[in-house]
């Protein structure tokens, strides 16, 4: 598709192919291309990050390249974007985005997913006000038991 996109380009540039009705909206193609190369180059840093292919100050630069993109459809990416945000180390982002994960993981009946993003959070915490941390341990707990992990609930 990529290369379809392409050759559209190069068409409308040099009319390569005489005027044509698909060539009227051959800049259509310009948008097309970038957005599918902005994919591919997205897929294949991902790859990069998780096979560790990259340093650690590097692999954190990336992480948090990719927490940015996917905040473009967070609805959809809450556990990707919370996956992200904790090797990018952005503890912030971590606070605001864990629990939002935890809490649609929950509701979809995926509670084990839902404790380890509150763990998550809680290990991000530390500049958090105590009501914060208090919800978050309570939350974390009420997840714990329901997963039958109460050693871990019960602190």
């Amino acid at each position: 598709m990529r290369g379809i996109a392409a050759l559209m380009v190069i068409a409308r540039h040099t009319s390569l192919f005489g005027t044509s009705a698909a060539e009227s909206h051959s800049y259509l193609a310009v948008d097309l291309f970038f957005m599918l190369s902005g994919f591919v180059i997205a897929h294949a840093y991902e790859n990069h990050l998780i096979t560790g292919a990259l340093t650690p100050m590097r692999r954190r630069s990336m992480h948090a390249r990719v927490f940015e993109q996917l905040r473009l459809d967070a609805d959809n990416m809450l556990d990707r974007m919370a996956y992200h945000a904790r090797h990018a180390h952005d503890s912030q982002a971590v606070l605001s985005i864990a629990p939002q994960a935890a809490a649609k993981a929950a509701r979809l009946g995926a509670h084990r997913e839902a404790s380890a993003h509150l763990r998550v959070a809680l290990d991000h915490a530390a500049g958090a006000g105590d009501e914060q941390r208090a919800v978050l341990l309570e939350q974390w707990a009420y997840e714990c038991a329901l997963t039958n992990v109460i050693d871990d609930a019960v602190l």
